[in-house]
């Protein structure tokens, strides 16, 4: 045989083919270090919790709304905007007869002012019958709870009770121990 010629030219290189799938993912790299912290934010506002109480006894004559119970400087500001406003009364009805009393609780924001408003009422019965009276004095207990999101500024809150005779003679009615609270900022 005789002996291999010279190469020949390289050839124009050919039109570049499709490209292939994507390969799998690699493994993650490390975590990179942590960063700074932030600047801490302002403090939230506190709840201002104040209230009044007195278990000294208040006579409640027929057919009269009587205040029992005020709690004074109630402030709101633009932050505080929202109140529980708690309230609860004992009532204590006696008579020389069967009696049916029943007693209006109502609690106001401003009392007897230009703003005066009924934020809630809530009724109870007490009832004595003729062994019942002789025993003693009928007692009810009527609570209260209302939220409250009055206009900025210091209001007060009040409790009045109302008591309605229907039957009886002799009728004594008192409140007892009674409480007005808020939480301001709930």
């Amino acid at each position: 045989m005789g002996e291999t010629g010279l190469t020949g030219l390289t050839g124009l290189t050919g039109l570049t083919g499709t490209t292939g799938p994507t390969g799998p993912t690699g493994p993650t790299g490390p975590t990179g270090p942590t960063g700074p912290t932030g600047p801490t934010g302002p403090a939230g506002t506190a709840a201002v919790i104040t209230g009044v109480q007195t278990s000294a006894p208040l006579a409640l004559p027929a057919g009269t709304q009587t205040p029992i119970l005020t709690l004074p400087g109630v402030t709101f500001t633009a932050v505080n905007t929202t109140a529980q406003i708690s309230g609860v009364v004992s009532l204590s009805t006696s008579a020389l007869v069967a009696l049916d009393v029943n007693y209006v609780v109502n609690l106001f924001r401003d009392f007897g002012t230009g703003s005066q408003t009924l934020l809630a009422s809530v009724s109870a019965t007490a009832l004595l019958d003729a062994v019942t009276a002789l025993l003693g004095p009928s007692n009810v207990t009527v609570s209260i709870v209302f939220t409250d999101s009055p206009p900025a500024g210091t209001h007060s809150y009040t409790l009045t009770v109302t008591p309605t005779t229907l039957l009886g003679v002799g009728v004594t009615m008192t409140a007892n121990y009674r409480a007005l609270s808020a939480v301001v900022g709930t």
